[in-house]
């Protein structure tokens, strides 16, 4: 039984600068746990990474538009290049690759959960039958892969929202293989997670220290919410919003953005260096 293979470091690693502002005087609260949480779903063998990221961009779409709507874990299962491997489990660059690059669906439009190697077939099918399937995408701008515990907590805490976690299965259960599931909130040094075992899983919540955990894979919002101290009034409201929507500013872990406040010599690096990454030609 196979789920998430395990992917080594490389350069398609973004790094924390490309989700928020960091700072030192953000203070990590003890108990944290993000407002919502979909529905229990039990997955298919294999999908174990597919499931926890339809699952994250369902608590995208809820935060955006304040109800609960199923997103397609077979597009994501599914939707794979032919030189990537077709078996049950997946990488982090096939699943978070792909979603940056192509999104997902409702499950409204795409509702075949499927099993490899079949289902790659059917995303196949499906986009040919569907030419304008992308107008139907929700699309992350990027992924982000770390180990620092506080860059994940920093970056629940400002978008309200899970990462994916990556973990042996044995840690909780008798099983040895890789599995990913979605953190939605911690206390203290104990990561807590939603498992895709199903409703009636008794480990369908698990509670494990942080150091089980190999790595997180951040997905950004395909939104950015509003800045919490950044009023209408403000001369630079449209432009700033204009620069958070393009991604170009991101704003603190606490969801300020702090806009009278003068920008450090290590801001501005930060910035520069985003916009390059993003591809802003600078004159």
């Amino acid at each position: 039984m196979t789920g998430y293979i395990d992917t080594p470091k490389d350069s398609r690693d973004f790094k924390a600068y490309m989700a928020f502002e960091d700072t030192p005087d953000i203070e990590i609260p003890e108990k944290f746990e993000t407002s919502f949480q979909p529905p229990f779903e039990k997955q298919l063998c294999g999908n174990c990474v597919a499931q926890t990221l339809a699952n994250i961009m369902e608590v995208f779409y809820y935060n955006q538009c304040g109800v609960h709507e199923n997103f397609s874990v077979g597009f994501i299962y599914g939707n794979r290049d032919e030189k990537e491997s077709h078996t049950e489990g997946m990488t982090g660059y096939q699943a978070c690759g792909h979603l940056v690059k192509d999104g997902d669906i409702k499950s409204a439009v795409f509702d075949n959960p499927g099993s490899a190697p079949s289902i790659v077939e059917k995303v196949n099918e499906f986009k040919a039958k569907c030419p304008d399937w992308r107008e139907k995408a929700y699309v992350p701008p990027l992924y982000i892969r770390t180990e620092d515990v506080n860059t994940v907590k920093k970056f629940m805490m400002k978008y309200n929202a899970p990462v994916m976690g990556i973990m042996s299965a044995r840690a909780f259960s008798g099983w040895s293989y890789l599995h990913a599931m979605a953190l939605y909130g911690w206390n203290g040094d104990t990561a807590i997670f939603q498992n895709s075992w199903g409703e009636k899983s008794p480990q369908k919540i698990v509670k494990v220290d942080f150091d089980k955990v190999i790595d997180f894979w951040i997905i950004l919002p395909y939104f950015i919410s509003g800045f919490s101290d950044l009023k209408p009034e403000h001369w630079a409201f449209e432009s700033i919003n204009y620069c958070a929507d393009k991604k170009y500013l991101l704003g603190y872990p606490d969801n300020s953005f702090r806009p009278d406040a003068p920008m450090t010599r290590a801001e501005f690096c930060v910035m520069v260096k985003r916009l390059r990454l993003l591809g802003v030609v600078m004159r």
